[in-house]
């Protein structure tokens, strides 16, 4: 039997070429989309998964609160990882990292330069299922100056030469490290992808065993023993460091934790699961690969939406074409076929069809991926459509499509009455019409949503883009990895500014959208309310080059040795500190313990994206920082940079030069809304390719319904207008029930995106009008073309039709 309903699903495929094609087509663009977007999400979700201890494995953070200022950091102290493996026996292992970033090594005469590599303590493949292809994992890193390389790394360094007991030089600390381990390649779906581990007791800072309350660069990871409570255990983790916590927090301020907590700060350490690490925000810094949990639910609902239009629309081209094979289910009923059998059938179909549909689909995303990915920044290799989920989905795709799109379809068609047909009494009815306008209609809702969706992210990355950042941030160039130049940073520095493309120049710790930075605790002199507050450094040039303004005060002046003593705050900082002028006001620096004068107020400018307020910072004159912002003439760039570059390599030769724009590199802060706007844009024209292949579907069925009719108002004097808006009325009537519809729920979808930013566009009305129009106009394009066909048809034609 089901040999005849393949041969009876194949014979129907050839017979209906233009609406199988509808059909699979429609089918196979959703399937497009819903793979891709499923092949992400899965990877997204997999992070971490591969280690054997993933759901024992916890990062320590911690939650801070001082004044006004809240902190959710990722780091720890030094010594915690010590003091709980010792204290609390739930802990089974510990391990510490300390990240860095730009590091440049020596093997021989060869220099190298790795964005990235971390310290970590010798229990590090205890904790993580790193694989070492030589080396011994317990004893790799245990002493001091030892390094593990990945193979990749390793060959890049010494080719075929076998690296074991072999010495490279790091300029951290000029000093050799003997390679001890190759590590295999890092999964693609692990949160840390350092190809570099050195052992961190060479850092002399291991052995400070009682810095707590110094959350500087370390990340401690705990694995817990199996059957630990791990709510119970966490409330114990606190605890147990919170006596260590006091004995600081009396030495820096005078005055008990418990004391201190009552003033409203907050001081808690916390557990993150290790497999909540990449899509959780909250504790996101630079060791971590992060991925985006806002973005991912997005993506995955706009996936969702995609396979349901196209399933709506699946559903509604097989049963608008029910009463075209009314006669065959009719005669199967008299010859004795069951119903149940004829709706096997019709799933046999059904079910080739989205088999079909699917190994198209999937031949189209592969052919497409890169493409895809280019335009989207999402990067997917083909390879994630191994991923054990992505397998499952794949499998019972077809399954699922076909019972949940089938079933109605199989009902309605053998639900006719076999004497009715027969006879020529067949009526589909107003409900079948209403259903089919119903559907067409929620696809349109979704259609309308996405379009509208789109423009309000790319208005809102414009609006972002387009407000002053309290800055200067165009035809500024700055050059890094200036510490390189410890004393020489001056004479560097009257060198480039005798190029006349160069207008100024200003060295300063930060530059906005640059990662790091650090904070101080600081009181109003004479005070005991502590604010931890931002500090940034610079030189006396940095308001003539970044071209930020005052509120009020001055400036730091040329003469930097009378400055040091002096400070600026912005106005973020003069709020948190209650104050409207500078006039004799010194604030309390914890961490230098002196007073520092203020001397000025500077107008907020933003260090990062104007998804979030301004931060609160005080402003120090030193001439000690790692960036150098240079003010320039965009002629000759080229020649300007290679200037630049010359000069560099003529004061330091062993580090590369390194130099970002800044406007660019403040604009890349939008890169994920810049990411959403292009995939959710690509999947717009998914759904409107699904749309109109379902409304060609429908009106060449309508057509061909009311071909006697168009036939005989032909022949009584109507005009072809007067047919096509016969034809296309209920379309228009459909679209804009949709447009309705899709208003309310694109608003508050939109506006509770927007929520997400400090500052941000409005929901002008003329953008739903707009999406409203696009939806329209695509839908009368999508079916004048059957329509006027079916207008200028000849009548005697249409009457000779049965």
């Amino acid at each position: 039997m089901i040999k005849l309903f393949l041969k009876t699903a194949i014979y129907r495929l050839q017979k209906n070429k233009f609406h199988s094609f509808l059909n699979i087509g429609g089918l196979a663009l959703g399937l497009v989309a819903f793979l891709y977007i499923a092949t992400y999400t899965f990877h997204e979700i997999s992070y971490d998964s591969f280690h054997s201890k993933a759901d024992r494995i916890y990062r320590c953070v911690a939650h801070i609160k001082l004044g006004e200022l809240v902190q959710d950091l990722p780091r720890s102290e030094i010594p915690l990882a010590a003091t709980v493996k010792n204290d609390l026996p739930e802990i089974e292992e510990t391990v510490r990292l300390w990240p860095l970033t730009e590091i440049i090594t020596h093997y021989k005469d060869k220099k190298f330069v790795e964005s990235e590599m971390c310290y970590a303590d010798v229990e590090l493949f205890n904790v993580f299922d790193f694989k070492l292809l030589e080396g011994n994992p317990k004893t790799a890193l245990r002493e001091s100056n030892t390094i593990v390389l990945g193979k990749e790394v390793a060959h890049k360094y010494f080719g075929n030469e076998n690296p074991m007991g072999k010495s490279i030089l790091l300029t951290t600390n000029k000093v050799p490290y003997v390679v001890t381990g190759i590590l295999d390649e890092i999964p693609e779906n692990s949160s840390l992808q350092s190809n570099i581990y050195a052992s961190f007791c060479t850092l002399p800072i291991s052995k400070r065993l009682d810095d707590w309350g110094s959350f500087k660069n370390t990340y401690t990871y705990i694995v817990t023993k199996k059957g630990t409570n791990i709510e119970a255990f966490e409330a114990k983790f606190d605890a147990s460091i919170r006596k260590y916590e006091d004995a600081m927090i009396q030495r820096v301020t005078g005055v008990s934790l418990a004391e201190y907590e009552s003033q409203g700060n907050v001081f808690i350490h916390k557990l993150q699961p290790l497999m909540d690490i990449h899509l959780n925000a909250t504790y996101s810094e630079n060791l971590s690969t992060y991925g985006n949990k806002r973005f991912l639910v997005i993506f995955g609902i706009t996936g969702l939406l995609i396979l349901i239009i196209a399933g709506f629309n699946f559903v509604n081209l097989t049963t608008s074409r029910a009463s075209l094979r009314a006669k065959e289910i009719g005669v199967k009923k008299i010859i004795g076929s069951t119903r149940k059998s004829i709706i096997l059938q019709i799933l046999v179909e059904i079910f080739i069809h989205t088999l079909i549909a699917l190994i198209i689909s999937i031949i189209i995303l592969l052919l497409i991926l890169p493409f895809l990915n280019n335009f989207s920044g999402i990067v997917i290799k083909s390879e994630f459509l191994l991923n054990p989920l992505t397998l499952l989905t794949i499998i019972f795709i077809p399954l699922i499509i076909t019972i949940l799109a089938g079933i109605y379809p199989a009902f309605f068609i053998t639900a006719f009455n076999p004497v009715d047909v027969i006879k020529r009494k067949f009526n589909e009815g107003n409900s079948k019409s209403l259903s089919r306008g119903a559907l067409v209609t929620l696809q349109f809702v979704v259609f309308i949503c996405l379009v509208f969706c789109t423009f309000i992210i790319r208005r809102q990355i414009n609006y972002m883009q387009k407000q002053n950042p309290g800055f200067e941030k165009e035809n500024v160039l700055v050059v890094e990895n200036m510490g390189y130049l410890n004393n020489n940073r001056n004479s560097f520095k009257m060198e480039i500014l005798k190029n006349p493309s160069v207008l100024s120049a200003s060295y300063s710790s930060l530059v906005p959208s640059s990662e790091g930075g650090s904070s101080n605790l600081f009181c109003e002199k004479g005070s005991d309310k502590k604010h931890l507050i931002n500090i940034m450094d610079i030189d006396s040039d940095f308001q003539k080059t970044l071209k930020v303004q005052l509120k009020a005060g001055r400036f730091f002046t040329d003469n930097e040795a009378s400055e040091k003593n002096n400070a600026i705050i912005n106005e973020e900082a003069a709020k948190l500190l209650g104050w409207s002028d500078c006039n004799e006001k010194y604030i309390y620096d914890y961490d230098y313990k002196k007073d520092f004068k203020v001397i000025g107020i500077m107008k907020d400018f933003h260090m990062k994206s104007l998804r979030d307020k301004s931060l609160p910072f005080v402003i120090k004159c030193r001439n000690t920082s790692r960036c150098l912002s240079l003010n320039i003439q965009t002629g000759d760039l080229p020649a300007l940079i290679n200037s630049i570059k010359s000069q560099w390599e003529n004061f330091y030769k062993k580090a590369p030069f390194e130099y970002f724009f800044l406007d660019q590199s403040f604009n890349a802060q939008y890169k994920s809304e810049e990411r959403l706007a292009k995939v959710i844009g690509v999947f717009t024209v998914f759904a409107i390719m699904i749309a109109c292949i379902g409304l060609l579907g429908l009106v060449s069925y309508v057509a061909t319904q009311k071909q006697k009719e168009i036939g005989i108002r032909k022949i009584n004097g109507a005009k072809i207008s007067e047919i096509l808006i016969m034809l296309n009325k209920d379309f228009v009537k459909w679209v804009g029930i949709a447009f309705i519809i899709a208003v309310p729920v694109s608003y508050y979808a939109m506006n509770k995106w927007l929520e997400g930013f400090v500052y941000r566009t409005t929901l002008s009305w003329w953008i739903f009008a707009l999406a409203g129009v696009v939806a329209l106009g695509i839908a009368l394009l999508t079916v004048s073309w059957q329509s006027w066909r079916a207008a200028t048809k000849n009548p005697v034609d249409a009457l000779r039709y049965e």
